[in-house]
């Protein structure tokens, strides 16, 4: 998801977040909401954390997006299931080929343009008051034989300043300049098996306390993205 990370990382530069803060885009369409107990599925969240070095440059640590992923992952699932859902969770590094992984890498690029044109200031003309995205009838592939209506579907990066970096901002910032630090965001989509619409769709940034690395950090990210959602 280079060009998703690309892009959410674009839209994190616009906005500093004291806490934890979110904007959510729906369908105008209405939302049929499954039944109690109906499946849901859950992609798998692809996260990636890093440590921002003296010099600036993020380098990725396996081990930070190894805890992140299994925290969002923990803190979606209880989300969803105390809406009364039960989640199928998918592994998309499983489903890469056939139309699994098109659906799969056509949501990245769909993703990269609801942050660019809802999120970015870069809304187009044709876009304006409207949210109409679609990732077609393939992603009915993703369901399997569960026979769930929808499907979840989470990004999320950040990186974290090493103990070199904040020195260097704090003289930086003593000699009156402002250098970049760190922040942490999560992408989060709420797509109709049935039809592909893209019905639900939010991107939230982290607090500088909510560390998606702990377990009480991610439920705090997890539950500002998915305080709006249709389910």
């Amino acid at each position: 998801m280079k060009r998703f990370a690309t892009v959410a990382g674009l839209v994190a530069s616009l906005a500093l977040a004291a806490c934890t803060t979110s904007q959510t885009r729906s369908t105008t369409t209405n939302f049929a909401r499954p039944p109690s107990g109906a499946p849901v599925v859950l992609i798998e969240p692809d996260v990636k954390l890093s440590i921002l070095t003296a010099v600036g440059a993020p380098e990725r640590r396996a081990d930070w997006s190894e805890a992140g992923q299994r925290h969002i992952l923990t803190a979606i699932s209880e989300a969803v299931s105390a809406k009364g859902y039960r989640t199928v969770v998918v592994d998309p590094d499983t489903m890469q080929g056939g139309q699994s992984g098109q659906v799969l890498r056509l949501f990245e690029q769909v993703g990269a343009a609801i942050l660019t044109h809802h999120y970015g200031g870069f809304t187009l003309p044709s876009m304006q008051g409207r949210f109409d995205y679609t990732l077609g009838q393939g992603v009915r592939s993703l369901a399997g034989d569960s026979e769930a209506g929808y499907a979840v579907f989470v990004y999320a990066e950040g990186c974290f300043s090493s103990g070199g970096r904040m020195a260097v901002v704090m003289l930086a910032a003593v000699a009156g300049a402002s250098l970049p630090t760190c922040q942490q965001q999560l992408v989060a989509s709420l797509v109709s098996v049935e039809t592909g619409e893209v019905v639900w769709f939010n991107f939230a940034i982290a607090g500088p306390a909510d560390d998606m690395r702990e377990e009480a950090g991610a439920r705090t990210l997890v539950s500002a993205v998915f305080r709006d959602a249709p389910l």
